[in-house]
């Protein structure tokens, strides 16, 4: 398994919560390799995003999509900065 780990700022909760659920819907099913993921924010507006995929190589594929490249696109226009992303090969299912 291998997850990716986003974290941002947004004072844009319910459009974060709508463009994700709606990512969900549009193109979870259709992603290489994704398991799914936790989403949530902080009380002072950090958004934390952990997503899981079979592999690194199924996260590199669907990266390249065009359907997630908009998605990221679109996400980081309701970000109050640039995101920051961590990327877990050795990972523990508890």
């Amino acid at each position: 398994m291998f997850i990716q780990v986003i974290q941002g700022k947004s004072s844009k909760r319910e459009e974060v919560r709508q463009l994700s659920d709606s990512w969900v819907s549009e193109n979870g099913g259709g992603a290489p390799g994704w398991l799914g993921g936790t989403y949530g924010f902080t009380d002072n507006d950090d958004f934390f995003a952990v997503v899981r995929f079979e592999s690194r190589e199924k996260a590199t594929e669907n990266s390249q999509r065009p359907e997630t490249d908009e998605f990221a696109g679109r996400m980081a226009a309701l970000c109050d900065g640039p995101p920051s992303f961590y990327n877990l090969d050795i990972v523990q299912e508890l």
